[in-house]
């Protein structure tokens, strides 16, 4: 039975991993053209990019100097982070658990996989805002 599992959870991570690097070689080829097209976007748009880099600036103005906040701040980071970890090792064990996941689509597979996707995108969020607060801190 795990030898079974083991075996096609192999070949699905190897399908994967192919997929993978062939995004992985075209990202430099979307950056670059995402870049152009950033560049000749309509000014209301870059306002609204300027708008909410202000907005995020004064956010972080406004909570450098009080230590409290800074470390408040800080222990949000961590609790997203466990937070995040703890999601992925559920995840772990509920694929072994699962007698036929490596049958699953890989689109079963991915929104299967979005919870942790999401708890990571916020924890990088979260951790990112610190980094700028601490580096911007006067104390």
């Amino acid at each position: 039975m795990f030898r079974e599992f083991f075996t096609q959870l192999f070949t699905l991570q190897s399908l994967n991993a192919l997929i993978i690097s062939i995004i992985a070689m075209t990202i430099p080829k979307i950056y670059n053209t995402v870049t152009n097209w950033l560049k000749s976007m309509p000014s209301n748009f870059k306002k609204l990019l300027r708008f909410y880099k202000l907005r995020y600036l004064r956010k972080i103005r406004k909570n450098r100097n009080n230590p409290y906040k800074i470390n408040y701040e800080i222990a949000k980071a961590q609790n997203r982070f466990w937070l995040f970890i703890f999601m992925g090792l559920i995840q772990v064990i509920l694929m072994i658990l699962i007698k036929d996941f490596p049958k699953l689509s890989s689109l079963m597979i991915y929104i299967y996989l979005l919870p942790t996707l999401i708890l990571e995108i916020i924890w990088l969020n979260q951790d990112s805002y610190v980094k700028d607060l601490i580096k911007y801190s006067k104390t």
